[in-house]
């Protein structure tokens, strides 16, 4: 029997022990990385994005063109960047990765793919277009169907492989498919879309008596905020969250041949990009143009007028209004048509800092998008450029009761990543998750041996390594507190392993935190060095095993509180939390001219 390839997950119940994997998210339980990814090479990874961002900046262009034309519309950069940014940045980095996954293995011969089959589908991409971009980004990072289309789809356009062998194995049952990627913005329940519209009205009539010129969407400002950032800047307050729009089934088709002839309007325009043309060869420059208008959602190309008369009909989007929200520009087309045509009409866009990472990655495109659409982007403490505006940690989150009752004593929190990457950040990309897993889990089993009560938080993640069955094999104690919030209070001391938000929370809620990770793999950007290099200096930080188990053993030995409140008492260490997790001047929010532009 000839060796299969295997590109994904889809046909692991015809796996054979004599057959090949492109990648280790074909097995998601695999325990071990035994392939090279070609993002091991971390500058190579680096570059890369650097590329990455370049052919998004110089397809935006062309896209802005293109789509205006198409839609009869005069949508600025901005506002088309707004629209489709985080749809076009994923889906450009989703088919960058994966046409060099397959480039990396052919030039290393890792693969002979003369006498080897390749497992087969009969996908038609019609089946994998959704009605919004949050859908269509959903599905490029969790879904093996897609990723085996856009693999098959690259391999049939690969010029170094002649006609590569196919194992045609019969159709995948999609009927499921689409379902598992919701539009998560849209809400389906009956009495809540009653209120919703209600409120969608109610913002008409006093936008039209000029009454309303704030909205506050999603922002994660304690409700008291939003109120009074309203009143502020002089606007009536109105509850209630812009609902996203999705047709009903049928009403909207698959237009195959309107696809088809942007395609080619395209691809002219970026055979002239002497840009795009430095960057790319002439077969991905056709293959990222084809896969991207294959895969665009119906939101942007045959559904856009609906969704544009919609946004229309809110009285707001066309005069001057500040717009404030956290996560709304990402997951919610409605809002974000709403905001490129108030763009249009002179209004502000501003974004509120939702996670860490940003402000001191050396790299981070979602950070990079978030300050180009805002007018302001107000973060939680770091300041770089005249754009960015430090309010400190806004969200709802209390301090520490140092007097509630500690029922852990270490609570190691772990993260899960999607088995495909999707997005360029300094940090542990598709099957690195697995180095990254079995390092924690070597860590955790020192931790334990050596007396302490440990407990792990898992966050598990749909269709992605099943992270909290590994942990459960090892017979690990699990967190099982809803709140993440509430089980870092309750205890002792907290070992956060990785570049987000858990550490800057801990650490703004005054719990006892240690930090653990590959220096290599989350590196910093320079205006961040200093800062980190105080929290290894503290025993903070931590990059080695040795140093870790040595902290807290020390910490445990006179008091985790005690050497807690030590850290508090260090000039550096209070600068570091004045950069990124500084508290809140909720004064700032009361002078509005503050944010005017």
């Amino acid at each position: 029997m000839k060796p299969k390839i295997h590109l994904t997950a889809l046909s692991n119940d015809i796996f054979n022990d004599n057959d090949l994997i492109l990648g280790e998210w074909c097995i998601p339980d695999s325990n071990e990385k035994f392939l090279p990814y070609h993002w091991d090479d971390i500058d190579k990874m680096h570059s890369d994005f650097k590329v990455i961002d370049d052919i998004y900046e110089e397809a935006l262009i062309i896209f802005k063109d293109i789509l205006n034309e198409h839609h009869k519309k005069d949508f600025s950069l901005k506002s088309w960047r707004v629209l489709i940014g985080n749809w076009l940045h994923t889906t450009l980095h989703t088919i960058y990765d994966r046409y060099f996954i397959i480039d990396f293995f052919y030039k290393r011969e890792l693969f002979n793919f003369k006498n080897t089959e390749i497992c087969w589908y009969n996908i038609k991409n019609q089946d994998l277009v959704f009605f919004s971009s949050y859908s269509t980004c959903d599905s490029m990072k969790r879904s093996d169907v897609v990723n085996q289309y856009i693999f098959q789809f690259i391999l049939k356009n690969f010029s170094k492989i002649n006609s590569p062998r196919k194992k045609n194995i019969k159709k995948q049952n999609l009927k499921s498919f689409k379902k598992n990627f919701k539009n998560a913005n849209f809400k389906k329940n009956k009495f809540l879309r009653i209120i919703l519209s209600c409120a969608s009205f109610l913002r008409r009539i006093f936008s039209y008596f000029r009454i309303y010129h704030v909205i506050t969407n999603y922002t994660r400002f304690p409700k008291i905020q939003d109120i009074r950032l309203s009143l502020n800047f002089g606007s009536f307050y109105l509850p209630g969250i812009i609902n996203d729009n999705i047709s009903g089934s049928g009403q909207i088709t698959f237009d195959y041949e309107l696809r088809k002839n942007l395609t080619k309007k395209v691809l002219r325009r970026i055979n002239k990009s002497k840009k795009l043309r430095r960057n790319l060869n002439t077969e991905l420059i056709n293959i990222i143009t084809k896969l991207t208008f294959e895969l665009i959602p119906f939101n942007f190309l045959e559904n856009f007028d609906s969704l544009h008369k919609k946004c229309l009909l809110e009285n707001w989007v066309l005069r001057k209004t500040n717009i404030f929200t956290s996560t709304s520009f990402y997951n919610n087309d409605s809002f974000c048509m709403s905001s490129a045509i108030a763009l249009n009409n002179n209004s502000n866009l501003f974004i509120i800092q939702h996670g860490g990472n940003f402000g001191n990655a050396k790299f981070n495109s979602s950070e990079n998008h978030q300050r180009k659409i805002s007018s302001k982007y107000l973060t939680w403490g770091w300041k770089e450029d005249d754009n960015t505006l430090p309010l400190g940690v806004l969200k709802p989150i209390k301090k520490c009761d140092k007097r509630i009752r500690k029922k852990k004593e270490v609570l190691l929190i772990s993260m899960e990543l999607y088995r495909y990457s999707y997005v360029s950040y300094s940090g542990v990309h598709s099957t690195q998750w697995l180095d990254y897993q079995n390092d924690l889990e070597r860590i955790a089993v020192d931790i334990n041996s050596s007396g302490y009560d440990l407990f792990v938080r898992v966050k598990p993640l749909p269709d992605s390594w099943n992270s909290e069955k590994r942990w459960r094999s090892l017979n690990f104690k699990i967190d099982n507190t809803k709140s993440f919030f509430q089980s870092c209070r309750e205890s002792k001391i907290v070992l956060c392993t990785y570049n987000a938000a858990t550490f800057l929370e801990t650490i703004y809620m005054d719990i006892p935190t240690l930090i653990y990770w590959d220096k290599e793999m989350w590196e910093m950007r320079p205006q961040a060095n200093k800062f980190f290099e105080t929290l290894k200096k503290l025993k903070i930080l931590h990059y080695d095993k040795i140093s870790l188990m040595k902290t807290l053993n020390f910490a445990k030995s006179i008091g985790y509180l005690e050497w807690w409140e030590s850290k508090n008492k260090e000039k550096e260490f209070l600068e570091f939390k004045q950069n990124y997790c500084k508290d809140p001047n909720t004064k700032v929010l009361k002078y509005s001219s503050l944010l005017k532009i």
